[in-house]
């Protein structure tokens, strides 16, 4: 299963890069109130290895996962590995060029069961995709307004 979620960004890509290390995703997240996000180390927010903790509710069951940031390629791809106790995650965000100084910012989240809590809490999050997709867009589009914000 692959959640996914899209916007535009009136900002170049390498700008929009620019106002994501300034407003790192996970930073961003923080701001969620059913996510507990912690940071792990003092690495740069864009540099590779960097990691927080994030803790949710998810089908009536606490869960924390380590995230990782494992690939940086600016200005157009971060990669996050993520890792919990029933699931696993590899969460892209693709930044594209659009039309005149517009950028496409585009997230993808794969999950991975890992025993049966995992597969109990994807069956779970199957059942209700289109309601955590359009969550998930709504904030992407809150985001990328911030980032636009932050950069003008």
């Amino acid at each position: 299963m692959e959640l996914a979620a899209q916007t535009e960004i009136a900002l170049s890509p390498g700008d929009a890069f620019d106002a994501l290390s300034a407003l790192p995703p996970m930073e961003h997240l923080a701001r969620h109130r059913a996510l507990e996000v912690t940071r792990l180390d003092d690495t740069p927010a864009l540099e590779l290895g960097a990691r927080w903790r994030l803790a949710f509710a998810l089908a009536g069951r606490h869960h924390a996962i380590i995230v990782r940031l494992a690939r940086v390629e600016r200005p157009g791809l971060l990669l996050f590995e993520s890792r919990g106790e029933a699931l696993t995650a590899r969460t892209r965000l693709v930044l594209m060029p659009g039309a005149g100084a517009r950028t496409h910012l585009r997230v993808a989240l794969a999950p991975e069961a890992r025993g049966l809590a995992g597969r109990v809490a994807l069956q779970a999050a199957r059942l209700r995709r289109e309601r955590i997709e359009d969550g998930l867009a709504a904030r992407l589009d809150a985001y990328a307004r911030r980032l636009e914000g932050h950069a003008g």
